[in-house]
């Protein structure tokens, strides 16, 4: 046998320790999450970039005529429509990646500080992402056809939906919560089973 079918029977037959399953268990749950991660910076990323041009055109439009007001919001809309790709890429790069050179528990610290970042974002989302959305939508439209029921009603649906959004992305926050706490729980437990 030489050192590289050695090292493949190695990387084959991981050790069956209580830190390798513990290390397996959480790295299986944590690469779901950041999965969902991604794919929810893609499709952000992506409505963004179809949304800028039809927002830009409008702003223009809107610009040209002299109505300053609704041109306003849509601007703010546009700033919003780049602000949020990048928060949520800055807030991706900001989850540590498993570095070999890195002892176990420290990797295991910045895994929890990572998902409890996330889960943080996730539970301000109203702040950075839900409120100036509304802002921006429901004050372009009320400034441009005025306060009728009709943009009442739309209003109260923006708010409603955004109320929705909230509540799902606090649930989706827990997510991150649990496994922040169970590595915590683990290593502890781990750490524990060890003592002399």
């Amino acid at each position: 046998m030489d050192w590289n079918e050695m090292r493949d029977r190695w990387r084959a037959e991981p050790a069956k320790t209580p830190m390798a399953e513990m290390l397996a268990r959480i790295g299986a749950r944590s690469g779901r999450l950041r999965k969902a991660v991604l794919r929810r910076d893609v499709v952000e990323t992506v409505v963004a970039i179809v949304m800028i041009p039809p927002f830009a055109w409008l702003a223009w439009q809107l610009g040209a005529r002299g109505q300053w007001l609704p041109f306003a919001f849509i601007a703010f809309l546009l700033g919003w429509l780049v602000y949020v790709p990048l928060r949520l890429r800055r807030a991706r790069l900001a989850l540590p990646r498993h570095r070999a050179d890195l002892p176990t528990r420290d990797y295991l610290a910045a895994e929890r500080d990572g998902m409890i970042a996330q889960a943080g974002m996730l539970e301000a989302v109203w702040r950075w992402y839900l409120a100036p959305c509304a802002i921006g939508v429901v004050g372009f439209v009320v400034s441009a056809r005025g306060i009728t029921p009709k943009t009442l009603g739309y209003a109260a649906v923006v708010v409603g939906f955004c109320v929705l959004l909230h509540v799902a992305n606090r649930a989706a926050a827990r997510h991150f919560r649990t496994l922040a706490d169970d590595i915590r729980e683990q290593v502890a437990a781990f750490e524990r089973s060890n003592e002399p």
